[in-house]
């Protein structure tokens, strides 16, 4: 994603490094073109080999939802087509099919490692446990671990035998990183948090332009 980011505003990009440097030396300014214009393009058919590789769902999703951001961002395909459909009928119809793809594509990545799926959604599961005995302050920092196995060991013994007992394992991490967050500093970290994510786009958006 940074990659794509990076060619894809790679003019921007290679003004307002020229411009921050002032050299008159055109080597140095041709130096920086070549830089911003091939490393990114180098960086995203690399990254796309890695993908091929690595068969790994988040993976793909998360370079598909990112880039899928840039682009609509610099290119505003999805803003411009939305607009050109003026009538409510057929923004319904294209909303509606937008929806059954994203539903088809969820259960297609599901499908692809029906275990694996299981096991996360599992894992999730005893995770909301953990939110709903923990909600206000968490159970630590760095004490998902800790927590977890207990919750784990006491639901399968509630349970007895079970499909889920297959999937059970020695966890470390939650998969999903909001979830973990809100298991270890609670809803009280989690807003503090969103504070100051706020503050710090709040302030980059009004940063002084040199």
């Amino acid at each position: 994603t940074v990659a794509l980011g990076m060619y894809l505003y790679k003019e921007e990009i290679i003004k307002k490094v020229q411009s921050h440097k002032k050299s008159k030396h055109q080597f140095l300014n041709t130096i920086i073109k070549y830089i911003f214009k091939y490393i990114p393009l180098l960086g995203l058919i690399s990254t796309f080999i890695v993908l091929l590789v690595l068969k790994s769902r988040a993976s793909w999703l998360a370079s598909l939802i990112g880039s899928v951001v840039l682009l609509e961002l610099k290119y505003h395909f999805l803003k411009k087509s939305f607009y050109k459909v003026r009538t409510p009928a057929k923004r319904t119809i294209i909303t509606i099919v937008a929806l059954l793809l994203l539903i088809i594509t969820f259960y297609n990545l599901y499908s692809y490692k029906k275990t694996s799926s299981d096991g996360r959604i599992f894992i999730w599961k005893i995770t909301s446990e953990i939110i709903v005995d923990y909600p206000i302050f968490g159970v630590g920092f760095d004490r998902y671990i800790a927590h977890y196995m207990n919750y784990q060991a006491e639901y399968l013994s509630e349970k007895g035998e079970t499909s889920e007992l297959s999937i059970a394992d020695n966890i470390y991490y939650a998969f999903n990183e909001a979830m973990q967050f809100i298991s270890e500093n609670g809803l009280i970290g989690f807003l503090i948090l969103l504070i100051v994510v706020y503050f710090l786009f709040r302030n980059e958006n009004y940063a002084p332009i040199n």
